[in-house]
């Protein structure tokens, strides 16, 4: 088995660069909504105040995830997330007087997000060369895993997705470095911690994610070579011992009721097969994960259980909640997590494969970034409250019992097509909403919409800001992109 170890040194900036400079330059101009909005405001009043009271910043339908405790608004979401935007709001609050609108708090925002992206992208290119792919081909898969699938969403929205994403990334290729170990030693250790702090932050950005956690922590017991000593399993417990402690403390802070159980069932048929939320649909090229897996279990069996268990615990423990979609977000928020593990399964099992098995992940590749654009052109939120114009306006038909189901397991009222369908109204200017809406099979007469124009805009930044600052920014996005891609080239060949 493989050591995991970082990417060459030489290639780590320029990689970082490039993947933050595009995502800075297609920054959202919406406004942070659903658990994004509620974690910034938390974030927010730990700087301002010193306190978790984000009344201030909203109410109970602004700030989805709060309960009001001995007279004061707090959030019952996790701390970590909020405490990843802890930097960004502190920018805001310093330069309140300077800019009135908010913008920078806003570009802060996106660019947090931006970073810890841009942090896995750097992170995955890293395992896939110590894996053993070449510079070229793990760069294509390390840009595949951004910009191909709904991971480039989050990094633009910081809601905790991308941070959950990194750390339990991260934790992974520490528990494969803890089981290669043959002995004892230095290294050995500090595998370990990375392994511990590792979990004990991804329980703290995200608790749900528990479950991942012991199963990581158990795979290294049954697989590592040598006995799972005292010293080594104390820098991997304590550090996660440490994180669910401060998740117990803050939700006793907070005053967090327990967290009620949805439908697993349903769940799971929303995150894997449905037409509005399924992983495979968001990210085509992770289709070839299922038979990559298999083919691992030949080559590399320790490590093909190690995907097939975090994804069943990632997955059944986000089935079973509720909100197990995450909306208003793009994709499957709470299986997002898992991208990086499972392209790393296909990286491993389908790089060497014949040519017309490459021009088949070309051609998936080519798909996931058609299918992010009209996902990160129109804010998430905007679709939804057009299917809530379009239910309110057809009197509520059966498929609309449990809100926002219909966007789940409607293959007419799926994001995927609406989104589309909005961004080729906008382009185009056309205002007639009615005619050939993709719900026209399920409406004999469709609403016209006309009063939703004004709420539909491209969802970039750059709309919003005077045409100076605008193109200024965007031309040094530009140049720093153009220059790091350039010294990646230059730098892969040499190498």
């Amino acid at each position: 088995m493989t050591k995991p170890s970082g990417a060459p040194r030489h290639v780590r900036l320029p990689l970082f660069v490039l993947v933050f400079a595009i995502l800075t330059m297609v920054a959202p101009a919406a406004p942070l909504a659903g658990i994004a909005r509620t974690a910034a405001s938390t974030a927010r009043a730990l700087v301002a105040t010193g306190t978790l009271d984000v009344a201030p910043y909203g109410d109970a339908v602004t700030l989805p995830s709060t309960v009001v405790r001995d007279g004061r608004r707090r959030a019952t979401t996790a701390l970590g997330a909020a405490l990843a935007l802890v930097p960004a709001e502190a920018l805001a609050v310093a330069t309140r007087t300077l800019d009135p609108q908010a913008r920078i708090a806003h570009a802060a925002e996106a660019a947090t997000a931006a970073a810890l992206v841009s942090l896995v992208c750097v992170v995955f290119f890293g395992t896939l060369r110590a894996d053993g792919l070449g510079a070229r081909t793990a760069l294509f898969f390390a840009l595949a895993l951004v910009f191909a699938t709904p991971l480039v969403w989050y990094g633009r929205v910081p809601d905790g997705t991308a941070l959950a994403t990194l750390l339990l990334f991260v934790a992974a290729r520490a528990a494969r470095a803890v089981v290669s170990a043959d002995v004892v030693g230095p290294a050995d250790r500090r595998a370990a911690l990375a392994l511990g702090v590792s979990l004990g932050a991804l329980v703290v950005v995200d608790p749900t994610l528990l479950l991942a956690a012991l199963v990581l922590v158990a795979w290294c017991g049954l697989h590592r070579f040598d006995r799972l000593g005292a010293t080594v399993a104390a820098r991997v417990l304590v550090p996660l011992a440490a994180g669910l402690t401060i998740v117990a403390v803050h939700r006793w802070h907070v005053g967090a009721h327990p967290e009620p159980h949805g439908e697993l069932l349903q769940g799971l048929d929303g995150l894997l097969l449905s037409t509005g939320k399924s992983l495979f649909l968001y990210a085509p090229i992770v289709m070839l994960a299922p038979p990559a897996i298999v083919t691992l279990w030949r080559t590399r069996r320790a490590e093909a259980q190690l995907v097939l268990a975090v994804a069943a615990a990632v997955l059944l423990a986000a089935a079973e909640r509720p909100d197990w979609h995450g909306d208003p977000t793009w994709g499957p928020r709470r299986a997002v997590p898992l991208l990086p593990l499972a392209l790393e399964a296909v990286a491993l099992a389908w790089s060497t494969r014949a040519a017309n098995r490459r021009t088949l992940l070309g051609v998936l590749t080519a798909v996931g970034i058609a299918l992010q654009t009209p996902g990160i052109m129109i804010s998430p939120s905007t679709y939804l409250s057009v299917v809530t114009d379009v239910r309110s306006a057809t009197g509520a038909p059966a498929w609309f019992a449990e809100v926002p189901s219909e966007c789940h397991f409607v293959p007419q009222f799926s994001p995927l097509l609406g989104h589309a369908w909005l961004l080729s109204h906008r382009v185009r200017g056309d205002h007639h909403f009615e005619v050939n809406p993709p719900y026209l099979l399920l409406l004999s007469n469709p609403p016209k919409l006309e009063h939703i124009w004004p709420k539909l805009f491209f969802d970039w930044f750059a709309i919003g800001w005077t045409p100076l600052p605008a193109i200024a920014w965007l031309a040094a996005l530009a140049v720093a992109a153009a220059a790091a891609a350039w010294t990646l080239r230059r730098r892969l060949v040499l190498a």
